[in-house]
């Protein structure tokens, strides 16, 4: 008898619990929704007047937009391959990258494009062929460009396509590189491609 009205008594407690929930659960849900105000993390933010973009100078998330169609087609695994078909046309895809904020995005883009094509699984022949012709030509235009930028771009890229190989060639840039931020950034490429 004693653990019959235990049960009971544990059995009306969830049912109370259940109901009083419910109960407040729909008083919630009659009541006219509160618009909530976003609270940004970062108590130093401004995204005011001062950080919209001006006509003629769209931010690159607009810029992206408004190419799309553009990006799409500079990005198919045919257009890519133009830039691998030979040590000129890698050359000439590097050859536009310029120092900070002078590189035209859409050349950004596709030579980061053609760093993902040159790694990506498939039964190609060519693509160890590719990712070598690649891989040399982002190496040589970072030992020879002089401009941090281009430099940092190079490695970033070379840091995903990349061959064993070039971890030597990559440390002895990071020996010669004028600038501390190139120096430890090979120095870590060079690490990473070993591998």
């Amino acid at each position: 008898m004693k653990g019959k009205k235990m049960i009971s008594s544990n059995v009306y407690r969830l049912m109370s619990f259940m109901l009083a929930s419910s109960l407040a659960f729909a008083a919630m849900a009659a009541e006219p929704a509160k618009e909530k105000k976003y609270v940004d993390p970062n108590e130093f933010a401004s995204y005011g007047p001062g950080t919209a973009s001006k006509p003629g100078d769209p931010s690159i998330a607009e810029w992206q937009k408004a190419n799309e169609a553009a990006i799409k087609a500079a990005t198919t695994s045919e257009a890519l391959k133009a830039h691998v078909k030979d040590a000129a046309a890698a050359k000439a895809l590097l050859g536009k990258v310029k120092g900070a904020y002078a590189s035209d995005p859409m050349t950004l883009i596709v030579a980061a494009a053609v760093s993902q094509e040159v790694v990506k699984p498939c039964k190609c022949p060519k693509q160890a062929t590719c990712r070598a012709l690649w891989s040399a030509a982002l190496l040589d235009t970072a030992t020879q460009s002089k401009d941090v930028y281009v430099q940092m771009f190079c490695l970033d890229q070379l840091r995903w396509c990349g061959l064993p190989c070039q971890a030597e060639k990559v440390s002895a840039l990071a020996d010669v590189a004028a600038d501390k931020s190139v120096k430890d950034f090979a120095d870590w490429v060079a690490r990473e491609i070993a591998r």
